[in-house]
């Protein structure tokens, strides 16, 4: 009896860990100004024209984006991770909210709001649309 319990109780205990580790954002809000992550302020959001830069709470570009029209008349982003120093673009994240929605869903931020960087490395090698 106390064997099964035992069993339960760690498969209870298992489970709420693969639950809880499958997502780190559960919740993604948009402001003019800044992007709200799990109900908490993530990042500072600034806008100039068709340009964009997603930064820290200090102040330091994260990431830089630019939105354009291709000669078919489309629009399509590039974007630049500066935090690891690469550029992306991928015709279905255009801008900052498909951007972060994409990032959220491959579990890119971290539990404390922060960018994981191995995650992000693999997110650009997996999406990124511009060595293909």
């Amino acid at each position: 009896m106390l064997k099964n319990r035992i069993v339960l109780f760690t498969i209870c205990l298992l489970s709420s860990y693969l639950v809880m580790a499958q997502k780190n954002i559960t919740e993604v809000q948009f402001e003019k100004d800044k992007i709200i992550l799990n109900g908490k302020k993530a990042f500072d959001y600034r806008k100039e024209g068709n340009n964009y830069a997603i930064l820290d709470l200090k102040g330091n570009e994260l990431i830089t984006g630019e939105i354009r029209k291709n000669d078919k008349g489309k629009w399509f982003s590039i974007i630049t991770f500066k935090m690891v120093d690469k550029t992306f673009s991928n015709k279905k994240i255009i801008g900052r909210n498909h951007l972060i929605f994409a990032l959220a869903e491959e579990n890119v931020f971290q539990k404390n709001l922060k960018i994981n960087k191995e995650k992000l490395l693999e997110f650009i090698q997996k999406y990124n649309e511009l060595d293909k």
